[in-house]
């Protein structure tokens, strides 16, 4: 059975910066990069987001996090 889409939320918690990755349907890759990332001391963490778009998770993530910045998708924070 295929897998529902969804967003992720990558983080860079000493920068205070995220980014929303997605929609996607696996998120090994990016756990992959945050793990490697986390082994070299940043701190860094991702989680699934909610929202059923892009705007919508931005707009929720921020609603809970409103000192953390928005940075472009495609890379880590």
């Amino acid at each position: 059975m295929a897998q529902k889409p969804f967003f992720l939320i990558l983080m860079d918690e000493n920068a205070r910066t995220f980014s929303v990755e997605g929609p996607m349907t696996d998120d090994r890759p990016w756990i992959s990069q945050i793990v490697t990332a986390q082994r070299a001391g940043r701190k860094v963490r991702c989680v699934v987001a909610t929202g059923a778009t892009r705007e919508q998770c931005i707009k929720n993530w921020l609603a809970s996090n409103p000192r953390m910045k928005l940075v472009e998708p495609g890379m880590l924070p």
